[in-house]
């Protein structure tokens, strides 16, 4: 099942290009073995939390002479095809990689991390491959900090199942940071009011209201953004728990309130990017 959401902002911006390609579905416990073998050297200046990570692409070289181009890291895949293919529609604007690239950031650091606490402890349960769930168990669980009354006795890591319990104390302010990072990025939209007109196409007759730019159509930006929603729904669609399948009422808890929020705005927003996820 395709569900991380590094992968579909890769996965998204080749459907939005319509660039022909074919996924290669890899276990986490094959990555770092794929990187050698594309010829990729490990991130090691502590930038990231792992040395080796998904997604990558391999290129064929156009004129079909030569080696192929392997590109790691989503925000770098999409610079690469913009500038590699100028024929598609460009999801990095000129002049806009920086802006770009320090939205990510921030992108990363308010709103998905708020989110973590209740995503990533339900992604081994939707995982087909066992070793590849023992394995992100594993290293996720190294990521978040141990409190001195958990099992792990504050020896840094914590039980996946210990960071967001349903129906604790935790759960509950963790729903509320969630809250509060969807709220802060409907601030952001929201600073484009005035900039445009409601009910505002582009040539193609489309639709551009609620685009991060508006009139420039979809770009790398809100496929982050949409990519993050598609991880959410992803999962909580088929998660399940140690103690077996979840009722319908406890499914969908995050989205559930991604979808009240805001006037409904994240789910029409969400909507928007069915059209590039095909999963080819």
């Amino acid at each position: 099942m395709a569900w991380s959401p590094n992968t579909w902002k890769a996965r998204y911006v080749l459907n939005y290009k319509r660039l022909p390609y074919e996924t290669v579905w890899v276990s986490y416990t094959e990555i770092a073995s794929l990187w050698a073998e594309l010829g990729l050297e490990p991130i090691t200046d502590g930038s990231i939390p792992f040395t080796t990570f998904l997604p990558v692409i391999s290129v064929p070289p156009k004129d079909g002479e030569g080696a192929r181009t392997a590109i790691a890291e989503s925000f770098n895949i999409a610079l690469y095809l913009d500038r590699a293919f100028p024929e598609t529609p460009r999801v990095i604007p000129p002049h806009t990689a920086a802006l770009h690239s320090a939205f990510i950031q921030a992108l990363s650091t308010a709103f998905s991390a708020p989110l973590r606490p209740i995503m990533i402890p339900q992604v081994p349960f939707v995982l087909a491959d066992p070793l590849g769930a023992a394995y992100f168990t594993r290293m996720r669980e190294k990521t978040f900090p141990a409190p001195v009354t958990s099992s792990a006795g504050g020896s840094g890591g914590v039980k996946l199942a210990e960071v967001s319990p349903r129906g604790s104390e935790k759960r509950k302010a963790d729903m509320e940071n969630a809250k509060k990072a969807l709220q802060a990025l409907d601030r952001i939209f929201k600073a484009n009011q005035g900039e445009q007109e409601q009910g505002e196409t582009n040539k193609e007759g489309k639709s551009i209201d609620g685009w991060i730019m508006g009139s420039v159509g979809p770009t790398f930006a809100d496929f982050a953004i949409g990519a993050i929603f598609r991880w959410i729904q992803s999962v909580e669609d088929v998660v399940l728990v140690p103690d077996g399948p979840i009722g319908e009422a406890e499914k969908g808890e995050l989205w559930s309130l991604i979808r009240s929020i805001d006037e409904g705005r994240w789910a029409k927003y969400a909507e928007r990017f069915r059209e590039w996820e095909q999963v080819i």
